[in-house]
């Protein structure tokens, strides 16, 4: 008797097609913006930890617009749920407050 190996063992030969080469492209460059993004967002909130308390509404301003930049590319590719990045960020209230949200 016989063993043949599975044959989801075999090699496959994959070919790239035109589509699959754009998707990565387009997939490298939304994490190449979320990480641009999410690096403004910690150099906000760092700039509102050290900053001056007479710069702290022109801190705040610049903190929510930074996290609301950033949660607008996030909703662009798909992303809806912020309760991770609000956590991680530490971003408080009063900034969520400048953005609108509740």
């Amino acid at each position: 008797m016989s063993i043949r190996p599975p044959q989801n063992l075999q090699t496959q030969l994959q070919t790239n097609t035109g589509a699959s080469v754009l998707e990565a492209e387009i997939f490298a460059e939304h994490a190449a913006s979320l990480g641009h993004h999410g690096r403004l967002v910690e150099n906000a909130m760092l700039a509102l930890e050290t900053g001056d308390a007479a710069d702290q509404e022109m801190l705040l301003d610049a903190a929510a617009e930074a996290v609301y930049n950033f949660f607008v590319i996030r909703e662009a590719v798909g992303i809806n749920n912020h309760d991770h990045p609000i956590k991680f960020y530490n971003i408080t209230p009063p900034i969520l407050a400048r953005m609108g949200a509740t």
